[in-house]
Order: structure tokens, then C-alpha cells, then sequence
């Protein structure tokens, strides 16, 4: 039985690379476009998700208005309380979110587990491929 993962990814263009890169390491993958996805596949899944590759910036309801802030740090901080790996896979740059760097260090550092983060560019094999390292297998 393959291992699954959750990408979290609001572009399809993107969801649909991360989820061939995850399918060609050997990952089953089920797909979320936000943090109010992710939360609810983990409610469904709950243990059978095994690892989470996930971009920082999506689409978000506040207030009424779609926004775009760094929900993504919501998922990792989830995963890192449920002992789940997780991999970081966004481009800072193009939200000029430099500060994201110091924050994910420092989960690194609270947790003590290696979380990495493909930040100057989106590479999907980078992060699945670190996290295959992670998860084992």
C-alpha cells in the first residue's frame, strides 16, 4: 500500500505537478487548495496521511474577501504538533516574504525535526524529494 501525502496548493497548474512528481516517488497523494481543505482531509484521513507538502500563500475567506496571506504556516505548524513530516514548497520572493525563513527555523528549532522549505523558486521535486528522505521509503 502506498503512503500518502497531502499537497496543499491553490494553482491546479501547480497541483497537478506536485502531484505527478508525488506519484512518480511512489506517494498515493490527495489534494487540498487551502488551509479549510487540508483541515478537513486530515479530519477524514487523520493517520493514513503520512507526510504534507504544502505552498505558504493561498486564497483564504476573511471577512468575506478572498486573501492571501501565509495559511500555509497554519499547515506546517499543524503538522509539526501531530509529529506529521512536512515540506515547505512556495516562492517568497514573489510575495516578498522574506520573514517566513525566521518562522519555519524556528518550528525547526521547537520541534527538532528538519522541515524543508524550497523557498526562491516552487520546485516540487525538491520538496517531495526531501520529504521522501524524511518519511523513509
Amino acid at each position: 500500500m502506498k503512503k500518502i501525502i497531502l499537497i496543499v496548493e491553490d494553482m491546479a497548474s501547480e497541483q497537478a505537478i506536485a502531484k505527478q512528481t508525488a506519484v512518480e516517488n511512489g506517494f498515493a497523494v490527495v489534494l487540498a487548495a487551502n488551509l479549510t481543505d487540508a483541515v478537513r482531509l486530515w479530519n477524514n484521513l487523520g493517520e493514513k496521511i503520512c507526510g504534507v507538502v504544502t505552498d505558504l500563500h493561498f486564497p483564504e475567506k476573511e471577512g468575506g474577501k478572498d486573501v492571501a496571506n501565509p495559511t500555509g504556516l497554519a499547515i506546517v505548524m499543524d503538522a509539526v504538533v501531530k509529529g506529521i513530516p512536512v515540506s515547505v514548497c512556495s516562492n517568497i520572493d514573489h510575495h516578498y516574504a522574506e520573514y517566513l525563513k525566521v518562522i519555519i527555523a524556528g518550528l525547526e528549532k521547537l520541534s527538532g525535526k528538519r522541515i524543508p522549505f524550497t523557498m526562491d523558486r516552487k520546485d516540487w521535486g525538491v520538496a517531495i524529494a526531501e520529504l521522501k528522505k524524511i518519511i523513509g521509503g
